[in-house]
């Protein structure tokens, strides 16, 4: 439900889901004074007489309340993945679309998907705060991580490059569905394609002497406003309406994709163009955090090197592939490839 919540006697553009008989569950969206106070995607549960309902704004499709897309618990039955809000900059609100005119064939609950992501991964993408750590520098590329609640971690980084907008976005968007470091140990298949930029897809990874294979099947969406693009992905919970889970192998263990995974490019200037990159994956099963921690810090430095390099431009990051070499190259970098 669309309405509106009070916080310090000031009314905030909402969506609303009643918890019980005294309390309603509300997420505040995009608004200018949320933007302001830096509170857009905040979750809260308040008392009734706190929240009342209003007329969704023309620009806004019709959704239904966000909730918890992960409200059973994670796919194992482990503990429930609680989010961590990071300050919003102001310069990105939310960009209203109208997914039904973007997105032929996409339904209620795919739009509550898109939804929830994409207002996640505009909030979190790019924003370095206190509650993130450098664990990586090559040149002017850095790599971040921010720990979560439930034992996962968030990864990303942000490159400026003399690079054409157009150009990028073809080579990241519509060339690319992944940028693995060994791309030939990783399995890509479109299950389902509702439109060029809605796509359903299937990952599948090799195991080793040391980790399971693992697969995965998710959303991809390419969101394209004016002089920005968004990539974002968000995997297919087991309760999915589509039913595409029941192509997961069974027996492989299932990765996934946390809402606000994801990219976003921005032309800033002629040839030049900025990238945010944020992953958060629950790799599932079992495997030990260092070597999840190396092996995304080492694939993402992977494509920061391919991007500073792309179709023969000019060089914006000091890197060459021998400075990626460490002990985790030598000795681990094969245990865990694809995870991005």
């Amino acid at each position: 439900m669309y309405g509106e919540t009070n916080l310090n006697g000031y009314w905030y553009p909402s969506r609303l889901f009643e918890k019980d008989a005294f309390l309603m569950r509300s997420t505040i969206v995009w608004s200018a004074k949320a933007v302001e106070s830096n509170i857009v995607g905040i979750d809260m549960c308040v008392e009734k007489d706190r929240a009342r309902l209003a007329e969704e704004p023309s620009y806004m499709t019709k959704t239904r309340a966000w909730g918890d897309v992960r409200s059973s618990g994670k796919l194992m039955g482990t503990k429930k993945h609680r989010r961590r809000v990071s300050a919003l900059p102001e310069a990105n609100p939310m960009i209203p679309i109208d997914p039904m005119m973007e997105f032929e064939g996409i339904s209620d609950n795919q739009i509550d998907t898109l939804d929830q992501c994409l207002g996640k991964l505009i909030q979190r993408a790019g924003t370095i705060d206190v509650t993130w750590r450098e664990i990586a520098r090559e040149g002017i590329a850095r790599v971040y991580e921010q720990e979560v609640d439930d034992g996962t971690s968030r990864f990303q980084f942000s490159l400026l490059l003399e690079t054409d907008y157009d150009k990028l976005v073809k080579y990241l968007c519509d060339d690319n569905y992944h940028w693995a470091i060994d791309k030939n140990d990783v399995d890509i298949e479109i299950i389902k394609e509702y439109s060029p930029d809605f796509k359903v897809v299937k990952k599948k990874m090799p195991g080793t002497f040391l980790t399971s294979a693992r697969e995965d099947i998710f959303y991809m969406w390419n969101v394209k406003s004016f002089n920005v693009t968004y990539r974002v992905y968000s995997s297919l919970t087991e309760w999915d309406e589509t039913g595409f889970q029941d192509n997961l192998t069974p027996g492989v263990v299932q990765s996934f994709y946390q809402p606000g995974s994801g990219f976003v490019i921005t032309e800033i200037g002629e040839n030049r163009s900025k990238i945010d990159f944020l992953v958060h994956r629950d790799v599932g099963g079992w495997a030990p955090k260092y070597i999840v921690q190396e092996s995304m810090k080492n694939e993402l430095l992977h494509l920061a090197h391919q991007l500073s390099n792309l179709d023969g431009q000019k060089k914006v990051l000091d890197m060459q592939p021998k400075e990626f070499s460490s002990l985790f190259d030598k000795m681990l970098q094969p245990q865990m490839k694809g995870l991005i």
